[in-house]
């Protein structure tokens, strides 16, 4: 499968329209746009990367919102509990939670201009 880290070397689908891929060097959730209208926050949506039918949250930061927000996806994951996705959110997605009414637990990460 093409993934916007290349092409994939694993592949654990929840159900049609979420996917955890894997390529050699990265990964994420692939989860289907009509899947994402149907079972994300409008906030979760604005957050994710669009490619093709697709909305990309790569690992290391990103998937935290489809941990988040879809508890079902936390199999295969370990030690993943709200908190320290809360902690995780705070730090990378401030603007998520605050879109979502949730006070965030820490500091923002300060990116680079532009990013």
């Amino acid at each position: 499968m093409l993934t916007p880290w290349g092409n994939s070397d694993s592949e654990k689908r929840y159900e049609r329209g979420l996917t955890w891929v894997g390529t050699p060097s990265h990964g994420g959730f692939l989860v289907g746009k009509a899947y994402a209208r149907k079972h994300l926050s409008p906030a979760a949506i604005a957050e994710g990367e669009n490619f093709g039918q697709y909305l990309a949250f790569e690992e290391d930061c990103d998937a935290t919102i489809i941990l988040f927000e879809l508890p079902q996806t936390w199999e295969g994951f370990s030690n993943v509990n709200p908190t320290d996705l809360l902690d995780s959110l705070s730090r990378w997605h401030p603007r998520y939670l605050a879109a979502r009414g949730i006070a965030p637990t820490a500091e923002p990460i300060a990116l680079p201009a532009g990013i």
